[in-house]
């Protein structure tokens, strides 16, 4: 096969087979062009819903923002309840143990 490709280079050929690699390599350009036209138009498409994501719906960040603050209030608010329960019990308690008393008397 070697000697054939020679001799087919010594009689000409050599033109043929750089006009052949000449047409390879700019098709092969034309599907690496059309390969990145592609990539690009999904990476346009996927950066447009990002976009809209962010704009449509709360992001990540500011959600926990505005959740982490409530989370203050309400652990203040749990607080002054647990409080409030333990003096409701505290007089309940001893309510009871002055109508005991008087129940004696």
């Amino acid at each position: 096969m070697e000697i054939s490709l020679i001799s087919f280079l010594e009689k000409g050929g050599f033109l043929a087979i750089s006009v052949f690699i000449t047409y390879l390599i700019i098709r092969l350009e034309k599907r690496i062009s059309e390969l990145f036209q592609f990539i690009n138009a999904r990476i346009e498409k996927i950066e447009n819903k990002i976009e809209n994501f962010e704009e449509e719906y709360v992001r990540k960040t500011d959600l926990f923002a505005d959740i982490s603050g409530w989370r203050g209030d309400l652990k203040s608010l749990s607080e002054k309840i647990e409080k409030l329960r333990n003096e409701f019990y505290y007089l309940k308690g001893k309510f009871e143990t002055e109508c005991k008393r008087k129940e004696e008397i």
